[in-house]
């Protein structure tokens, strides 16, 4: 409501006035007739209420259009920093298979074995360590 609306709304409301007076003041806003004055109070209060649903609205429009966008511009941000991170790790793994794959076939140990059969008994005794630990968690490797 506008502040012409509220000092309208205040006047009718908590005047005071006699009734001849309320009555003398409905007459000059409706030309001679009271009835056209408050009509025209009325009409008054209607537009009012119309433009101040429709300030609302618009705003309201506004702000959810701004929030909708501010979160659309964060999600594609975040899509993008994710993407990033992930074809970042998947090059960095990529490039440790292609240096394992190579170490795997041209290195070998003292035997002749290479790499991959080291790293399979490397793994083999790490699982009999785990299962008896599991068993005795009071034994550490060291005793073994």
């Amino acid at each position: 409501m506008t502040e012409t609306g509220k000092q309208i709304a205040e006047l009718m409301a908590d005047s005071g006035k006699s009734a001849a007076d309320m009555t003398h003041a409905m007459k000059v806003l409706g030309n001679g007739s009271m009835q056209q004055g408050f009509a025209r109070i009325a009409m008054y209060f209607s537009e009012e209420e119309a433009m101040a649903e429709a300030k609302g609205l618009a705003r309201g429009r506004i702000e959810g259009g701004v929030a909708v966008g501010i979160g659309l511009t964060l999600l594609g941000l975040i899509s993008a920093i994710i993407k990033r991170h992930r074809k970042k790790k998947m090059k960095h793994e990529a490039e440790g298979q292609i240096i394992l794959s190579a170490l795997e076939t041209e290195v070998a140990d003292e035997n002749g074995d290479s790499v991959q059969r080291a790293s399979e008994d490397k793994a083999e005794k790490e699982s009999i360590d785990v299962r008896i630990e599991e068993s005795d968690p009071g034994i550490t490797t060291a005793e073994i």
